[in-house]
């Protein structure tokens, strides 16, 4: 443990903070996040009670029900207004958020532990968790959801760790904000039981804890009972949809735990004591997993919550004479070669630096649109070298698009997305169009009057 100092500690910080600004000069703005700007940054300033809906724009025009996530509709119109689309500024901020999750939960460890070792231990590990944290700090839609919401429930665990009144009131506050970011924050009153119980403090610190599960309670039926559910994350319950983003989890979940196997090499009692200290924190990190399967969709970004607290667990259940005793750099070697190979090879098979391109000249395109055009069409062709790279992946579809006019200060203008080939000059209408071919990553475009 002689490298885990805060000198080692604050270098890594550093160069991952460096390798994230680095990046952050060949990331854009992607589909889901010209939905997420436009009803913030438009919908949002024209109806203030869009606020506390449970709704949202998949067009100018369009509403669909989504989820309830009030804060996070205000952050994002307050990062439009900060950032505007500088992308580089957002990827920052998402990171910086990270940083101080990660130090927040790493003093709540000191506090529990009374060890400094645990804090450098559960705070490099994380930042080498690059399969944890890359898709919330390149994706603004992810981003500004699940940064913010791990920063309030970092603040919430901080302060319950410092088992004092003030520190009860103010972590029920940060717990009840985060709530406003996203639902799966509802179940850290779990976490905090298992904190409790584990402490030997569980009689102790009883009303607090029937207060914080009382607010779960209370959210829990207001959000599934009076509110309504977003019909396209109904779980459809099939042998794909469920073992394998569960697969996901286990392997991400389980990277700091085979690291340490595989360094370490416990005896019998060993494994049985880490394996009996986790038992208690199942329930909590089942629950935020919960809600991710059935679905025929996978998001990485879902990683984060789950994954960081994954880590803080097992972090928390070594005991004080084996954290002291730890290969601890050989393990994060481990960890980030383990964690770093899937992002690299998902980045690389789907050419992902060279989206930015795609989404810069579409930009640019509607920027230069003049007023008078009437219609906007675009024939989308997919590589037969990546075919799973779609136009509407990389940059958006139609209410995407619309969105990003408006951002522009443009007119919203109807954008007709057409099959590769399928449009020829002759066939266009004879208003005033404008007309753009998309072989990935180029994108070509003119007008017709």
């Amino acid at each position: 443990m002689r490298f885990n100092t805060r000198t080692f500690s604050l270098s890594l910080a550093s160069l991952v903070t460096i390798f994230y600004a680095v990046l952050s000069f060949h990331i854009y703005f992607r589909h889901d996040d010209w939905l997420m700007l436009g009803n913030s940054a438009i919908i949002l300033p024209r109806d203030w009670s869009f606020l506390w809906k449970t709704s949202w724009f998949v067009s100018p025009s369009i509403s669909e029900v989504w989820f309830f996530r009030p804060w996070f509709k205000l952050l994002v119109w307050l990062g439009y207004h900060l950032f505007a689309l500088h992308s580089e500024l957002w990827t920052l901020t998402h990171w910086s958020f990270l940083l101080a999750s990660a130090t927040l939960s790493g003093l709540a460890l000191t506090s529990l532990t009374s060890s400094s070792r645990s804090f450098y231990f559960f705070f490099n590990l994380f930042l080498i968790s690059f399969s944890l944290h890359f898709a919330c700090v390149v994706w603004m839609g992810e981003g500004m959801m699940n940064a913010p919401q791990l920063l309030f429930l970092s603040l919430s665990l901080w302060c319950f760790s410092k088992n004092s009144q003030f520190g009860n009131i103010f972590s029920a506050l940060f717990y009840f904000l985060s709530l406003g970011f996203k639902e799966s924050s509802a179940f850290l009153p779990v976490f905090l039981l298992a904190i409790s119980f584990s402490q030997g403090e569980l009689f102790r610190r009883w009303k607090w804890l029937a207060f914080f599960i009382g607010l779960m309670v209370i959210y829990l039926i207001f959000r599934l009972f009076f509110l309504p559910f977003n019909p396209g994350y109904k779980p459809h319950w099939t042998f794909h949809t469920f073992f394998t983003p569960l697969f996901y989890f286990i392997v991400t979940l389980g990277i700091p735990f085979i690291s340490f196997t595989l360094m370490e090499r416990p005896g019998i009692k060993d494994f049985k004591h880490l394996i009996k200290r986790h038992l208690a924190f199942l329930p909590f990190l089942g629950l935020l997993i919960a809600p991710h399967l059935g679905h025929p969709f996978f998001s990485p970004g879902w990683f984060l919550v789950p994954g960081f607290f994954g880590l803080w667990i097992f972090v928390y259940c070594l005991p004080s004479q084996k954290l002291n005793q730890l290969k601890a750099f050989k393990i994060l070697v481990l960890v980030f070669l383990l964690s770093a190979a899937p992002v690299i090879w998902k980045v690389r098979d789907l050419r992902w630096i060279e989206w930015e391109k795609s989404q810069k000249q579409v930009q640019h395109f509607l920027e230069t649109l003049p007023e008078e055009t009437d219609s906007i069409w675009i024939e989308t062709c997919n590589s037969k070298e990546i075919p799973q790279i779609h136009f509407q992946r990389v940059v958006g579809s139609q209410g995407n698009l619309e969105f990003m006019s408006l951002l522009l200060g443009k007119k919203s203008t109807p954008v007709e997305m057409v099959a590769c080939n399928s449009v020829i000059d002759s066939k266009l209408p004879s208003e005033t169009i404008a007309y753009g071919k998309w072989i990935f990553p180029d994108f070509l475009f003119k007008l017709k009057k």
